[in-house]
């Protein structure tokens, strides 16, 4: 009894300051994932009227994983006239892959509507589904994007 009166309030001094830091959750943006870090980038086509959205998923949590099927969808706001959605081509997974591989972005063909004059951004979102291994849960994702245009 003696040594545990002795070394209980030598354990509370040890961790009560790491304990007290991390109370406070990590601070992130409106719409944020807690899950990934999403982030888009427009990639000019050969042709002028072409291109490409290329979308990164930053895994903030390795037991976190996006699902292949149903595949992630881009949609892009509805009032600007830059870029269109193009039907992206129908990719079935292998039977064994139930993720997507982040280390590659998923990559979204677009058209490209008259010709940017300017550096311009365009608004849109991405859909998609994921699940945590280590929780045994799975959920739907809304991550809203910038997508920034560089004239030709």
């Amino acid at each position: 009894m003696i040594a545990f009166a002795a070394v209980f309030p030598l354990v509370l001094a040890v961790a009560a300051p790491g304990a007290v830091a991390s109370d406070k959750p990590p601070v992130l943006d409106p719409g944020a994932s807690p899950h990934f870090a999403v982030t888009a980038e427009f990639h000019p086509g050969k042709a002028a009227d072409a291109g490409e959205v290329a979308v990164t998923f930053a895994p903030r949590d390795p037991d976190v994983r996006i699902n292949s099927a149903p595949a992630p969808r881009l949609r892009l706001d509805e009032a600007q006239r830059v870029l269109a959605e193009r039907p992206a081509p129908k990719r079935t997974p292998a039977p064994d892959e139930k993720y997507l591989d982040t280390t590659f972005p998923v990559v979204f063909p677009v058209a490209v509507l008259g010709s940017a004059r300017a550096a311009r951004t365009v608004k849109g979102s991405v859909t998609y589904y994921y699940c945590s291994h280590r929780e045994h849960w799975c959920r739907k994702g809304t991550a809203d994007l910038e997508i920034r245009l560089q004239p030709r």
